[in-house]
């Protein structure tokens, strides 16, 4: 493939960069998860040893010669653990809302259990908490409580026959009084209500209440706002009328279902935040520094919008970082590969590259043909083609081709030295010989103008010396 090629030229230098960059961005997501995990006492021995496996694991593979696979292995990866949080997540929600609707059924047993005793004008002397008190339990102490609770039903129902004699009950409390006493296992009275007497639509509306205050225990948030959602919670649960208690749920539930929308995206937009930082870093490129207390900025905000525009911000900042130091790595091999085979590069020369994006070089037995290279812009990646001093009118067809087979075996000996020495020619597009017209160049006839000038002034310079 002699014609006009695009290549990306990636160094030693790079792939290091590239596979550094890379182990960083997966250690910070790991360790995000295990600081979550520990944050929620989820975090266990097996767990922690099985990313650090996959740490080291990484670092063993992100080498050099793995740079083009390490980065979409790494993406994988992340994805992996972003996925694997979700799932703690999960499992969290789900135990924190069954353990929420434990507590709440065990509150309303124990306001039943109340009315029961008033209804029946039985003494009522056992203090019991209220549902503030009971979600502050651990394990071992609902449990407790809830021995307490069902022997206090037992005793209910052994005292109903001194409480029918001084009182006369309803037909409805005898029949509550009576399924108490024949159930050989103890019934609790909350299981009763919700086949007998509780409103399907409000015990759907608590569930749900349930999750989205199990949720809020997952995500990273601040505490003000999360006491307040509870502290609502509890005043609706120690409300006694179910018809206003279904009107406050109803408020609850769209005020934190929007909350945790909204911390849930929050919290994704710091994820994301954290691992561009961490790549700003590791690029070890002075203009960006600034940009790592930006990102921190944005962080410190929490606010959507600000994160949003510094996500787009530093995500273009880091692409374009990215390629422009590829672009000067692989301008400055492609030079000295050039050199070695004998082209004419100046100083001059690499400054019109970097200026305009654009050099020409020339071997002299190349005449009339030069090799232009020149920047695609925002790529990182050069252009590579045989140019001519002459227009196409005043060239052969069959000299072109020539010229190019000349510099395709120049370019087949570059590549081989420049893979020696561990840098990477990559073919983007490649044309054949004769598949696109040779280019005519001012710059180059130019340079072979000057050139000539030089060459006819030493002459003179040299006859005049003679005579």
């Amino acid at each position: 493939m002699s014609g006009p090629k695009v290549v990306r030229i990636v160094t030693e230098e790079e792939k290091l960069a590239i596979c550094s960059s890379q182990m960083a961005m997966l250690t910070s997501s790991i360790e995000q998860l295990l600081s979550w995990l520990e944050k929620k006492e989820m975090l266990t021995t097996e767990i922690e040893d099985l990313f650090v496996e996959k740490i080291s694991r990484y670092q063993k593979i992100a080498i050099p010669e793995n740079y083009r696979t390490i980065p979409a292995k790494v993406a994988k990866e992340i994805e992996f653990i972003k996925s694997e949080k979700k799932r703690y997540e999960n499992i969290l929600v789900k135990n924190k809302s069954s353990e929420l609707s434990r507590k709440r059924n065990l509150a309303e047993s124990i306001k039943t259990l109340r009315f029961l005793y008033e209804q029946s004008k039985i003494d009522y002397s056992v203090k019991l908490p209220s549902y503030t008190k009971i979600k502050l339990m651990n394990e071992a102490e609902v449990i407790e409580l809830e021995k307490t609770v069902a022997l206090e039903f037992r005793n209910l129902a052994s005292k109903r026959d001194n409480a029918i004699e001084g009182n006369k009950l309803t037909d409805e409390q005898m029949s509550l009084i009576d399924r108490l006493k024949s159930t050989d296992e103890i019934q609790f009275i909350n299981i009763w209500k919700k086949e007998q007497l509780l409103n399907k639509e409000l015990e759907d509306k608590k569930s749900r209440l349930d999750i989205l205050l199990a949720e809020i225990e997952t995500i990273e948030c601040e505490p003000e706002k999360k006491t307040h959602f509870l502290n609502r919670a509890n005043s609706i649960y120690e409300e006694g009328a179910d018809k206003r208690k279904s009107v406050l749920i109803d408020s609850l539930v769209i005020d934190l279902a929007a909350f945790v929308r909204n911390s849930i995206e929050t919290n994704k937009l710091v994820d994301n935040l954290h691992l561009l930082k961490v790549q700003v870093e590791s690029l070890e490129e002075e203009g960006l520094a600034p940009l790592s207390v930006q990102i921190d900025k944005a962080i410190e905000s929490l606010d959507v919008t600000v994160m949003t525009n510094m996500e787009a911000h530093a995500n273009n900042l880091v692409q374009a970082v990215m390629q422009k130091q590829a672009s000067e790595k692989g301008r400055k091999a492609l030079i000295k590969g050039l050199r070695s085979l004998g082209y004419s590069v100046n100083e001059q020369m690499q400054t019109a590259l970097v200026e305009n994006g654009q050099l020409v070089v020339r071997k002299n037995n190349y005449s009339d043909y030069g090799v232009e290279v020149r920047g695609v812009a925002d790529t990182g990646k050069l252009q590579v083609r045989l140019v001519s001093n002459l227009p196409e009118r005043e060239r052969r067809r069959r000299d072109d081709i020539d010229a190019e087979e000349k510099w395709c075996s120049d370019f087949s000996l570059l590549r081989k030295q420049l893979s020696e020495s561990g840098i990477d020619l990559d073919f983007q597009v490649a044309m054949k010989p004769g598949e696109s017209i040779v280019k005519f160049s001012k710059y180059l006839e130019s340079i072979i103008s000057s050139e000539e000038s030089r060459g006819n002034s030493k002459f003179k310079e040299r006859s005049h010396g003679k005579d």
